[in-house]
């Protein structure tokens, strides 16, 4: 890392690089470079108008702006590392500015990590386990991020700390908490990888920051919802865009449903044209066969959910009953 501190040539790459997965990202920038006049040893860039988080800690600003702070500078350090797989890994209060209109813009990339996606999907995976309480979940997922046995570890005792662990991430006081996780790799001699300890070393900068803003900050109630969101949409088809939501407005979960049930509609329709062509070969006087009522049901019940408004219930029992026919005709079949 020293190496690539040292050629600002890299480091110019590394803005750009910032700079282009943040581009959409109202509230968060990076000084632009210009290229004409870097080299190896020189690095010029835009000058950033505004004040350095570690001086903002002290000045009379309402706690409220602070909070918002702590919630910004959270989720975009949550999106470098579980979107981007690629993030500032010196973010201490001189490294983050924040600008007149309450943009913070990170400065100084000579230090910088990434993770590959297998680490990312473990660490989801666990983050995942910690929040439905799961030990054992947290415990196997611990083990992956490590390449460990289970074989060569205290298993049972290993599942008693992780467990209290988990007790204290869900209803611990607020505090610092991320350090939990390397103090446990230490305990059972698993080695973490250099990029998950690279990682830890750079949340604990941002959850240090961040608690002298706000000595109420706890970053599981930012981190959660934002790595839930992450880990549902891991398994989305490649080329499905992952994102943070960095405004205040909740997700449409609504229609997220609508789009899910249009997808089993249309699956459901298909079984059913298949149904109707097997059984019209079977019977070619039988046109309004079982299958046939099974589809037009389907097919008027997805209707009526999608569009029913207050009766969309009633599209709901529909929809719900045709599957269960679907299922015991499918039963009776074979």
């Amino acid at each position: 890392m020293l190496t690539r501190e040292v050629d600002l040539r890299i480091e110019a790459v590394n803005m750009r690089r910032f700079d282009e997965n943040f581009k959409n990202v109202k509230n968060v920038a990076v000084p632009e470079i210009y290229s004409d006049y870097c080299s190896a040893n020189v690095l010029t860039m835009e000058f950033i108008q505004g004040v350095q988080i570690k001086d903002i800690i002290d000045m009379s600003v309402p706690q409220s702006k602070k909070s918002e702070y702590t919630r910004t500078i959270t989720k975009s350090y949550l999106k470098q590392v579980y979107i981007d797989g690629f993030y500032h890994a010196d973010p201490h209060g001189g490294n983050m500015i924040v600008q007149e209109n309450d943009t913070i813009a990170f400065i100084d990339f000579g230090a910088v990590g990434s993770i590959d996606d297998e680490l990312k999907r473990n660490m989801l995976e666990f983050y995942y386990a910690i929040n439905n309480r799961d030990v054992e979940g947290a415990t196997q997922g611990f083990l992956r991020i490590g390449s460990a046995d289970a074989r060569d570890v205290n298993i049972r005792r290993l599942r008693k700390d992780m467990d209290y662990l988990i007790a204290n991430q869900n209803y611990g006081l607020e505090g610092r908490q991320s350090d939990n996780y390397a103090k446990l790799g230490l305990k059972y001699n698993i080695r973490l990888p250099g990029e998950f300890s690279t990682l830890q070393r750079a949340i604990l900068l941002i959850e240090g920051v961040c608690l002298e803003l706000d000595p109420k900050y706890n970053i599981k109630t930012i981190a959660i919802p934002v790595l839930m969101d992450a880990y549902k949409k891991l398994n989305a088809p490649k080329g499905a865009a992952l994102q943070i939501e960095f405004t205040s407005e909740p997700v449409d979960e609504k229609a997220e449903l609508r789009a899910a049930i249009r997808e089993i509609a249309e699956k459901m329709e298909g079984m059913g044209d298949k149904f109707l062509s097997v059984k019209q070969e079977e019977n070619k006087k039988n046109v309004f066969s079982k299958e046939f009522y099974l589809a037009v049901l389907l097919i008027i019940s997805t209707y009526i959910l999608l569009n029913g408004g207050a009766f969309s219930w009633v599209g709901l029992v529909g929809f719900g009953g045709a599957i269960l026919i679907a299922f015991l005709a499918l039963i009776r079949g074979n």
